[in-house]
């Protein structure tokens, strides 16, 4: 029953693609897979100039078949089999290009018809196909322009990911979809590297050390060339220049502790200025639980400012952290 199946669909396929004459359509379409097959066979340059002839031929058969059947959706899709063989396969760029050319292109296959009489003599289209050519091929520019929007919008995104974090409510043409969980601005993992990278600079140095770098003078200057250094650490994006670290410390605050405002200064869906800021807090690690609490509560502070040069200096803990913008308050 399978073998019989198999042979009546194998009969179709022979009676449907066996050329009535030497130049049809079906020809067209034996010669395109003998190429493919040709070309996978071959290396090289050998390989792509056969490849070539196969897509030639294979656009050929379609045309000409999408004609002879009259397919109203025949001139798209030769249209797509031309953006694949010039932008897929000979350039490597049809992601983008082959997309945006593939709707006017096919316009004007579809239009084409209106242009030339039986015998591809030139022709001025006749009046009453005038108007119809005009809408064709502007609603496929407007498709077109679309398209490209869209790859625009992705362009950005992939380089300016912290746009993703902001609201599109109030947008007339984009909405956010297919995004998994929360998406966070880019700032708090620059932060998150600040944090690190102070947490790096105190290693291995006593308490003492600490608050001498912490105190003025010169703590804004170290501060900034630890700003500086992460930065130049900072993954490579383009989105890295449209934020601005500050390093202010409210006159309320101690010196062990220290206030990080990161600002976004690029596009944003609301006049306010967006900024991340996070507190980061300093103090002493005690050689063991039992001292902290002796310390604390029993030893002077003579004692303490004798342990002071042996107390190791603290990770840097920032845990305090206020988001203005992004939808967030």
């Amino acid at each position: 029953m399978v073998m019989k199946t198999f042979n009546n669909i194998w009969v179709a396929i022979e009676k449907g693609m066996k050329p009535p004459r030497a130049y049809s359509w079906q020809t067209m379409l034996l010669l395109s897979l003998f190429s493919a097959l040709m070309s996978w066979l071959a290396t090289n340059l050998t390989s792509e100039f056969i490849s070539s002839w196969g897509w030639i031929f294979l656009i050929i058969g379609v045309s000409w078949i999408a004609k002879e059947n009259s397919w109203t959706f025949g001139p798209w899709l030769i249209g797509g089999l031309v953006c694949l063989f010039i932008f897929g396969d000979l350039t490597d760029d049809l992601e983008a290009v082959g997309w945006i050319v593939w709707p006017p292109l096919s316009a004007l296959i579809a239009c084409s018809s209106s242009f030339f009489d039986k015998k591809f003599n030139f022709r001025s289209p006749p009046g009453a196909e005038r108007q119809k050519i005009v809408i064709l091929v502007g609603s496929q520019l407007v498709i077109s322009c679309w398209i490209q929007f869209f790859f625009i919008t992705q362009g950005w995104l992939g380089n300016y990911p912290t746009i993703v974090a902001d609201n599109f409510q109030g947008s007339a043409f984009l909405t956010r979809f297919n995004l998994p969980g929360e998406t966070l601005p880019r700032g708090l993992i620059i932060l998150d590297l600040i944090e690190a990278e102070l947490n790096k600079r105190f290693t291995g140095k006593s308490w003492t050390e600490v608050q001498e770098w912490l105190s003025e003078p010169g703590k804004a200057e170290r501060l900034q060339a630890t700003i500086a250094e992460v930065q130049r650490n900072l993954p490579p994006s383009p989105e890295n220049d449209l934020w601005k670290i500050e390093q202010n410390q409210p006159a309320f605050q101690s010196e062990d502790s220290l206030v990080f405002r990161i600002v976004w200064e690029g596009p944003r869906s609301e006049p306010e200025q967006y900024y991340i800021e996070r507190t980061c807090e300093i103090s002493p690690i005690l050689p063991s639980a039992d001292l902290d609490e002796e310390i604390s509560e029993e030893i002077s502070e003579e004692i303490s400012e004798d342990l002071s040069e042996t107390i190791v200096a603290k990770y840097v803990d920032c845990e305090e952290t206020t988001i203005k913008g992004w939808d967030r308050e």
